[in-house]
C-alpha cells in the first residue's frame, strides 16, 4: 500500500491509476478482514483498520474528471497518513524475531538471485520483443523488495532500509516506463535499470552474508 502512495506522482495516468485504485479497493477488503479478526481487536487496532479501509475505499472509487488531480491528492494524502502512522506505531518499529530476520535475509538473498537472472535475461528479451514481460517481471521483484523496506531490519544493517527502499522503488517503476520510437534509447534505459538494480541487490546480499 504504502509503496503506491510514495509512487503516487508517477502513476496518476493510466493505466497506472486504474491499477492502483484496483490494488487499494482490494486492500480496503483486506484491511476489513483484519479488523474483524480477534487479533485486531485484543490489540486495540480494529477501528484503525476499518478507518483506514475507509479511506482506501473513498481513492478506490473516486469520482474522476479533468482537473480532478487536487482531489487525487488529498485521497493520497490522507491515505498515507493513516497508513504510515499504522505502520509506524504497530509494525516498523516493531523488534522482528531471531527467526524472522533469517527468513527476511533468504528472502533477500532469494529475490538478489531472481534478479540476477532476469538481468541476464533482459537484453535477449528486449531484442525478442519482449519488454513488457521484463518489465512486468522486473516491477513485481520490486514491490517485494520495498515492502520488505517497511519492517524493523535495521538488525541487518544499517542503511539497509533506505537501500532497499529505493531500488525497490525504481524496480517496482519500471512498468511506467515509456517507451519511445527513439531508435532503442527508451528500451535501452530498461535494460540499463534492471542491471543497475540487480548489481546493488547482489551488493546488499554478499555484504549480508548467508
Amino acid at each position: 500500500m504504502l509503496n503506491f502512495v510514495d509512487e503516487a506522482q508517477e502513476r496518476q495516468v493510466n493505466p497506472w491509476l486504474d491499477l492502483w485504485r484496483s490494488e487499494f479497493g482490494y486492500s480496503a477488503s483486506e484491511l476489513r478482514d483484519m479488523a474483524a479478526s480477534q487479533a485486531a481487536i485484543e490489540e486495540g487496532i480494529d477501528t484503525e483498520l476499518k478507518e483506514l479501509a475507509e479511506r482506501l475505499d473513498h481513492f478506490a472509487n473516486l469520482r474522476l474528471y479533468i482537473g480532478a488531480g487536487g482531489d487525487l491528492k488529498r485521497a493520497t494524502d490522507q491515505v498515507g497518513e493513516l497508513a504510515s502512522d499504522l505502520m509506524s506505531r504497530h509494525i516498523a518499529s516493531a523488534p522482528l524475531a531471531e527467526g524472522t530476520l533469517k527468513q527476511v535475509r533468504d528472502l533477500i538473498h532469494s529475490t538478489a538471485r531472481k534478479l540476477s537472472d532476469l538481468s541476464s535475461r533482459s537484453e535477449e528479451m528486449v531484442n525478442s520483443g519482449r519488454i513488457e514481460e521484463l518489465q512486468s517481471e522486473a516491477s513485481s521483484l520490486g514491490h517485494v523488495i520495498a515492502r520488505i523496506s517497511y519492517y524493523n531490519i535495521n538488525p541487518l544493517g544499517e542503511g539497509l532500509k533506505t537501500k532497499l527502499r529505493n531500488i525497490g522503488h525504481l524496480l517496482h517503476l519500471i512498468e511506467t516506463m515509456h517507451l519511445y520510437m527513439d531508435g532503442g534509447m527508451s528500451l535501452r534505459a530498461v535494460v540499463d535499470r534492471v542491471q543497475s538494480c540487480s548489481e546493488e541487490m547482489d551488493a546488499i546480499a554478499d555484504k549480508l552474508g548467508q
